[in-house]
């Protein structure tokens, strides 16, 4: 896969879904920034989507942004405050 068909691909996503498994394979290959971009987008798609929420955490953890990966959580842990496993990761960054 080459960087050029990285920002096709995400132009041409259509729903949250599709914008969260492309950042994930972007994630996968660190591609950070657009992997980035692609999360952002799919929030933009679908606010209440746990799975993006997580995911940035995860970026923003990796490159030791604790603080944002942190703000993430705390986020996500307003619109799911019952959530076990995001109360368990949060604690992982602390």
């Amino acid at each position: 896969m080459h960087i050029a068909g990285c920002t096709t691909k995400i132009l041409s996503c259509h729903s949250a879904r599709e914008y969260f498994e492309w950042g994930y394979e972007l994630f996968a290959l660190k591609r950070e920034e657009k992997a980035f971009h692609a999360f952002t987008r799919s929030l933009e798609c679908d606010p209440l989507d746990l799975d993006v929420y997580e995911q940035v955490s995860r970026l923003y953890a990796g490159k030791g942004n604790y603080q944002q990966s942190l703000a993430f959580y705390e986020q996500a842990l307003r619109l799911f405050p019952a959530c076990a496993r995001l109360h368990e990761k949060r604690a992982e960054v602390e």
